[in-house]
């Protein structure tokens, strides 16, 4: 991982710390973190292409999983819980796409981009989970 991808991954995390919709907010949480509701932050891929618009430098696009989890014993509520939390998570994240000069509008997309949300099978009631993946757009002077 290059140290601009893990600077806009920690500036993730710390955003939606500071939105106030979660318990606990990490990287990579282990499984063992039970408070709820609680938001994990994973890398998914990072690729570079040749930027279009200098002779050198790269183009970075950084995918990153939020994993948002919350526990509740009545399912509507906890649906309506994890859609709460998920959009809670969405505004705050595109409420500075640029994530603080990290991240910039590309010809291949958008500074920060949020992908369709979707809920998770993988875990047992009373607990839910959604995913949410957030697209980053970066320059970098990195060689490929």
């Amino acid at each position: 991982m290059t140290n601009q991808a893990s600077q806009i991954l920690n500036d993730i995390v710390g955003t939606l710390r500071t939105c106030g919709a979660f318990v606990v907010v990490g990287v990579d949480l282990p499984g063992s973190v039970s408070q709820s509701p609680r938001a994990c932050v994973t890398q998914v891929s990072l690729n570079f292409t040749p930027a279009e618009d200098r002779p050198t430098g790269v183009w970075g696009r950084l995918r990153a999983r939020v994993a948002i989890h919350c526990r509740c014993d009545d399912d509507s509520s906890r649906i309506h819980q994890l859609n709460e939390l998920a959009e809670t998570a969405r505004s705050a994240l595109l409420d500075d796409p640029h994530r603080g000069d990290l991240c910039t509008d590309l010809s291949q997309g958008r500074a920060t981009e949020i992908g369709h949300i979707e809920q998770s099978d993988s875990v047992r009631r009373p607990q839910g989970q959604v995913n949410m993946d957030v697209w980053c757009h970066f320059e970098s002077q990195e060689a490929l």
